[in-house]
Formats: C-alpha cells, structure tokens, sequence
C-alpha cells in the first residue's frame, strides 16, 4: 500500500487498488484514510469520509475484494466472521442495528445477518465464534435512554 495523495493497495493475486479522494464543498466529497490491517484478518482497513457521516472500508490483501461496513468491524476470534454495528444515536444518516458476515473460504464476506434494532449499539465484544456480548441503549416511553446488556447466539 502507498500514499501519495490518494491510496493505492496492491493486493497480492490482484490488480492494485485505486481509492481516490473527490475534493469539494459538496454532497460528493469522499476522503480515504487508511488505518491498518485488521486482527485476524487478511484485510486492510480504511475509513471513508463523506460531506457529512462516513463509513469504513475493507480492502482484501489478496484478491482486492472490497466490503464496505456502517461502522468499526470487529473480526471473531477465528476470524470467520466479521461484525458490524450501526450507531444512529452517533451519527444521524445511519439507522441502528448489527451486521454479520461470514467469510468464505476464498476470504470473501457474505452479509450473513443485518437487523435493525429499537435499541443503540455502544459495545460490541466477542465471546466466542458464535457468540457476541453487545451493551445496548433503548429509551423509554419518555424519552430517557437506559443501558442494556444483551448475549446474542449466532447460528452456526
């Protein structure tokens, strides 16, 4: 991977990776930065920025396969799959809720699970490959915000 203004990656069994910054006042800006590999992973990890709001980037170091996800993805412990959650308390252009991906055995992510949910995701952590522990926020009738502590059981 290089940067020279704009980033280039090149993947190893693929032809390289252009991500290249739009500069303007205007509902199309977009910004790369790139952040590093990610543990357990065979990825790179860029966070894309809009006029307003932003997303992250997985770049493949392989094959160049590009995944993008609503918020900070965070790998299993084997690394099989990849979990993402939505902050719409944090950021107004999303709608709250997880994503899950399994990846296949080329390392490519298929989204394997997305719910959108009545409650606020501020912490996700991985118990097992299965198994992902989530502190949550859900108002109540009036409006007042309450934490909750979830276990959720992924299929198999």
């Amino acid at each position: 991977m290089q940067r020279r203004g704009n980033l280039l990656f090149y993947p190893n069994a693929a032809r390289p990776v252009r991500l290249t910054d739009t500069s303007c006042d205007c509902d199309s800006a977009t910004s790369y930065l790139y952040l590093g590999t990610l543990p357990q992973s065979d990825y790179w990890l860029v966070e894309v920025g809009y006029y307003e709001g932003g997303d992250y980037l997985l770049v493949h170091q392989r094959t160049g396969h590009r995944v993008l996800v609503d918020d900070y993805p965070s790998f299993s412990p084997s690394g099989r799959r990849i979990v993402s959650a939505a902050n719409a308390y944090q950021d107004i252009y999303q709608t709250d809720g997880l994503s899950v991906w399994q990846l296949d055995a080329a390392g490519r992510p298929q989204l394997a699970w997305r719910r959108n949910a009545a409650w606020t995701p501020e912490g996700l952590h991985w118990a097992d490959d299965h198994t992902l522990l989530i502190k949550a926020s859900k108002p109540d009738d009036e409006g007042t915000r309450f934490t909750h502590y979830y276990r959720l059981r992924l299929p198999e």
